[in-house]
């Protein structure tokens, strides 16, 4: 896949340079997964700290004990163990560009997963949001797949773009730069949202885009990041209902 290639190559030469200066320089392994991250609405370990640490954070955005999330990071620490029974299971360090956070994986993950726990692999977790008292919050794993699979499966999807109808400028931005990656042979629907009349609309000359990690930025740039989300299959980018709500 050419994709992931690129993302490979990518990411050996971040590594080339990690082991000849000590640290990142020029960008981070996760800078190529982020705008697909954000447009899937995913949290980072920032997210996570703020929302349990800091006491002016809005009840609507507190992320709380149980709460089911989404977060990629490198796995930069792993620790492997049997339970009572003999089973295998993990405590990985997950570090993105923010801080890191503990993944306690048990043996129903693990087992699926074990292969992927190589040191600075870039993995998609999905699980329970752990924050007890005088303990670091941690995620209690229930998927994870490497970040190269969550890239191709995000490829596949919709994407939608949330502005207000009397936003002409940026209306006249997202029109310009879509025209420019038009890709009739693309499977990547673009879908605007006017969040002010609820409607939704596509651009004629623009139905489907070539969709890449720089052209997902120009995107979030353009609406900003929260404006700009990927649309599940389900959802019916032809006509006005089913849209993403945010």
């Amino acid at each position: 896949d050419k994709l992931t290639k690129e993302m490979k190559e990518a990411a050996k030469l971040l590594e080339f340079e990690h082991e000849a200066l000590g640290m990142y320089v020029s960008a981070h392994p996760i800078d190529q997964y982020e705008p697909y991250a954000l447009a899937s609405k995913f949290v980072s370990s920032m997210d996570i700290i703020r929302s349990t640490e800091e006491k002016d954070v809005n009840k609507n955005q507190r992320l709380r004990d149980g709460t089911m999330l989404d977060i990629i990071g490198m796995l930069t620490h792993k620790k492997q163990l049997k339970t009572k029974k003999g089973d295998m299971m993990c405590f990985v360090q997950l570090e993105d560009k923010f801080s890191s956070l503990e993944v306690v994986v048990f043996p129903k993950v693990f087992s699926a997963a074990a292969s992927l726990f190589k040191d600075r692999a870039v993995l998609h977790v999905r699980g329970k949001l752990s924050c007890k008292e005088d303990e670091n919050p941690k995620i209690i794993a229930e998927f994870i797949e490497s970040g190269e699979r969550f890239v191709q499966q995000a490829q596949q999807k919709s994407l939608c773009l949330r502005m207000d109808s009397y936003d002409k400028a940026t209306a006249r931005k997202v029109m310009e730069y879509a025209q420019s990656i038009a890709d009739e042979n693309s499977p990547n629907r673009l879908v605007v949202y006017f969040s002010d009349i609820k409607k939704t609309t596509g651009i004629r000359s623009a139905q489907t885009i070539k969709l890449t990690a720089q052209t997902l930025k120009q995107f979030q740039l353009i609406c900003g990041e929260s404006n700009a989300a990927f649309m599940e299959r389900r959802d019916n980018v032809n006509g006005t209902k089913n849209v993403q709500s945010y």
